[in-house]
């Protein structure tokens, strides 16, 4: 999957990992994709809380920063 041009400000996230945490794919997806843009290091997602914990729990501090829906079911 190509995630085309980089952003035209200067943003670096090439050391940052993510980890995205939404129940709606769509989302999950795009962000994602602007994540990847911005040249993340790594974007991990996760489709509820549960699997979220998991992957904080496995990954611990190799997670830099979490995004989550506060709307989340």
């Amino acid at each position: 999957m190509s995630v085309g041009a980089p952003l035209p400000y200067d943003v670096d996230f090439s050391k940052t990992v993510f980890l995205v945490v939404d129940d709606k794919p769509f989302y999950r997806e795009m962000a994602h994709t602007a994540l990847m843009r911005a040249r993340a290091k790594d974007v991990n997602q996760a489709s509820s809380v549960e699997t979220a914990i998991q992957l904080l729990n496995r990954l611990g501090q190799a997670i830099d920063c979490v995004i989550v829906d506060w709307d989340i079911a």
